[in-house]
């Protein structure tokens, strides 16, 4: 269970567990549990219930960062290596969740953790609606320590440049992934066949050669003897249970998920500028037409339009407060969605990946020297008992 400090009095534990098959393997469950500010929770969840959530996430809180989930598959979805993986990820992904507080006590998320209706869909659903006031609102509070923070070109430029990295970073990762999954097979491969080779191929080579040659005398054999032997290889076949090479595929395989993640939450921001912009081309457009009508001139829309010269100025009227409010409530929220980019997102990104490559590469170095230090262990055997029966 992780246990992510924030203040001293906001510990969160969540954990997920091991997955369980429903209605004779139909479908699997994991059961999300722990503790927050608010108390224990329990709930039992499907691997969609995970895709309908992250997808609303994305939906009520546009720029920000929200972690990615394992990609569905539907064709060996229940293999037990898969779900395995699909655990550790999702493990990953809720731990994420908890470290991004205002996303942890959001009404989504408590939904997630502490509605144990089995229609998770449904109680999304229903949710109430969601207006860009409501967005606007709650992005002023949880993110009040930006207030007042600046929006140049500076800041600008720096989130421009990070989403060309990340366009180029994803083909890179996309190609690194690709060779780390090549590695780890291979050692595996390698690992298995020298254990083919120290448990069976010498030994039955000593066992149908070597004996002819020296006479039918076992002392004068060297795998068939010594028991040191194989229990120094017992201890190499046992480190070598932690593929250190699949830590790096997992790390690389992550990393290009919340790539897309990010470039996901810059495509949101987009798509709030060109919002932005069509409502500046509305507005534009229906000042244009108030300006003919109050000159008495007959526009194209108007033609269509039924009612007095002075109901359709009235209606135009009101058409135009709420464009101008619109485009006003568009031009805040693109603000503050380049604020929690510029300001937190892209350090926070990059910080992140900066220490779990640290991370990473500590552990694969203490398992590939405590390997080597066995494989030493082991050689450094096999040539005393060869030393012991060198005639």
């Amino acid at each position: 269970m992780a246990h992510l400090g924030h203040q001293s009095d906001d510990i969160i534990s969540v954990n997920l567990s091991d997955p369980v098959m429903k209605d004779g393997g139909k479908y699997i469950v994991y059961t999300i549990s722990g503790s927050d500010k608010d108390g224990p929770f329990e709930v039992f969840r499907r691997y969609s219930d995970f895709d309908h959530f992250r997808t609303l996430l994305v939906q009520r809180w546009p720029g920000c960062f929200i972690p990615p989930i394992p990609s569905k598959k539907v064709i060996g979805n229940k293999e037990t290596k898969f779900l395995e993986d699909r655990k550790n990820f999702l493990q990953y992904f809720v731990e994420k969740i908890a470290e991004i507080r205002h996303i942890w006590y959001s009404e989504e998320n408590k939904e997630f953790i502490r509605n144990s209706s089995n229609d998770f869909e449904k109680v999304l659903n229903n949710l109430p609606k969601q207006t860009t006031d409501d967005i606007i609102n709650k992005y002023k509070t949880c993110f009040s320590n930006l207030a007042g923070v600046e929006i140049n070109n500076e800041i600008n430029t720096k989130i421009s440049k990070f989403k060309q990295f990340l366009e180029t970073a994803a083909k890179k990762l996309d190609k690194m992934k690709a060779f780390c999954r090549t590695l780890s097979q291979s050692r595996e491969k390698l690992d298995a066949q020298l254990a083919a080779m120290n448990n069976s191929i010498i030994p039955e080579y000593e066992k149908y050669c070597i004996l002819e040659y020296a006479l039918q005398n076992e002392n004068l054999l060297v795998y068939n003897r010594d028991e040191n032997l194989k229990a120094n290889f017992r201890e190499i076949e046992g480190q070598n249970k932690n593929n250190d090479y699949e830590l790096l595929v997992n790390m690389i395989r992550m990393e290009l998920k919340e790539v897309e993640s990010f470039l996901e939450a810059l495509k949101n921001k987009d798509m709030i500028e060109e919002k932005k912009q069509q409502a500046q081309a509305k507005l534009k457009t229906e000042q244009q037409e108030q300006t003919k009508l109050q000159a008495g001139k007959t526009t194209f829309k108007s033609l269509f339009s039924k009612g007095t010269k002075e109901d359709k100025v009235q209606k135009l009227e009101k058409s135009i407060y709420e464009t101008q409010h619109e485009l006003e409530n568009y031009s805040l929220l693109a603000d503050l969605i380049t604020v929690i980019i510029g300001y937190i997102e892209v350090d926070k990104f990059k910080n992140q990946k900066q220490n779990r490559y640290y991370n990473i590469m500590q552990r694969v170095s203490n398992l590939q020297y405590n390997l080597n230090m066995k494989i030493a262990t082991y050689w450094n055997s096999v040539k005393y008992a060869n030393q012991q029966v060198n005639v």
